[in-house]
This record gives C-alpha cells, sequence and structure tokens, in this order.
C-alpha cells in the first residue's frame, strides 16, 4: 500500500465524507470488475435514515417483514437502489418482495455518492397492486417508478436534510449516549400482537421476539 489508513483521520470525517468516499471506491471497483453493484450500504443507511426520521425503532435482524416499527405499530419495509441513470428503468427495480407482512413501503434511491434523489412512503397494498409475481421465486417484483412513487407521501426533502450526514463519530456516540441516558425504550408490537421492547439502536430488550426466529 502507498499509503497508512493513518493518513486520513476517519473519526474526525461526518458520515456523508465517508459515504462520499466509499461511493467512489465502489465506483472503481465496479469498473475494474472486482464489484458488481454500488448497494453495499445502501440498505443498512437507508433503514437508519428513515428510523431517525420518522422518530422509530429498526427491527431486529430475525425479522424479514418490515424494518422500521413507528409509533408502536406502523410497519415500515424500506427498500433502497443506487441509481446513477434515473431514466434506466432496469436501476429502478428494488430488492424482491418475499412478504407483505407491513404497512407501509418507503422507497429510498441514491445517486452513486449515496445521496438520496428520492423518497417516498408508499401503502404496502398500494405497492402489491403495482407488483409483479415471480413464480419460480416465490416473490413479487417491484420498480420504483415515479409513477408508484407519486402514489405515496413525499420524504425526499426530510431525508435529505437528516442531521445523520454531518455526524461524526464522536457526534453518534453523544447522540446514543444521551438516548440510552434519558431511557428511550419504545413499546413495540410483534407479529401476533404481542409486546416486546426495542432499545434506540434497535435491538430488542424484552418481550416474544427474544426468542431465536
Amino acid at each position: 500500500m502507498s499509503a497508512g489508513r493513518g493518513a486520513v483521520d476517519w473519526a474526525a470525517l461526518t458520515n456523508a465524507e465517508l459515504l462520499a468516499l466509499s461511493g467512489g471506491a465502489l465506483a472503481e471497483l465496479r469498473e475494474r470488475a472486482v464489484v458488481r453493484t454500488a448497494n453495499a450500504p445502501a440498505g443498512d443507511l437507508a433503514e437508519r435514515l428513515v428510523a431517525d426520521a420518522m422518530g422509530g425503532v429498526l427491527a431486529p435482524n430475525a425479522q424479514k417483514s418490515w424494518d422500521v416499527l413507528v409509533a408502536g405499530s406502523e410497519r415500515v419495509q424500506v427498500k433502497a437502489r443506487v441509481v446513477a441513470d434515473l431514466t434506466n428503468a432496469g436501476q429502478r427495480q428494488v430488492s424482491a418482495f418475499r412478504s407483505w407482512d407491513c404497512d407501509t413501503v418507503m422507497f429510498v434511491l441514491f445517486d452513486p455518492m449515496y445521496r438520496v434523489r428520492v423518497a417516498a412512503l408508499v401503502p404496502a397494498a398500494v405497492v402489491r397492486e403495482h407488483s409483479t409475481p415471480v413464480a419460480f421465486t416465490a416473490s413479487d417484483r417491484v420498480f420504483a417508478t415515479d409513477a408508484l412513487l407519486a402514489l405515496g407521501e413525499p420524504w425526499t426533502e426530510l431525508l435529505q436534510s437528516s442531521p445523520l450526514w454531518s455526524r461524526t463519530r464522536d457526534g453518534e456516540a453523544m447522540r446514543r449516549q444521551f438516548e440510552q441516558q434519558a431511557g428511550h425504550a419504545t413499546a413495540a408490537l410483534s407479529e401476533d400482537g404481542s409486546h416486546g421492547v426495542l432499545d434506540v439502536d434497535g435491538r430488542w430488550i424484552g418481550g416474544p421476539l427474544d426468542t431465536p426466529g
């Protein structure tokens, strides 16, 4: 290596700066045919943005039907995609829907530097109406077209202005410490309607979903 990792003060960089570096590196790796897509951090990033913006909590990793719980009852499935060209229909295909056990779907389309291009919250029933069944994978295919996104609530500006972008490592640590000291915990509904509790980072503190699954 021509330069050591210490050449960059990674902890001092904001989240937006780190993501831009990540996006640039992935773009170059695609050119070299080392990786095939630019979607590496897109899903996790979108889920955190949505949870923060909606005042919700992240689902436990075992939960496959939704990603963010809002106000203890609204289950939001988050679908993210890096889109270099918004006019390219193929780039707007999101990951397959294997379950519709959610209330709404938040679509988040990023540019290659992980800046939010467009975001919209669409009722799950509406999204399902615009899906195409894929029999051999037992799933449904959905494209996040302008027409579909227009049927929901616009969230682009709210996600673009999220405080998350300007935080550094110290800023993230202070945010979590403050919320934990404040005893921030949210009652959440499991799939069978019983209650569990999530902490600020979406980890289950207690309740039925503690059981493996």
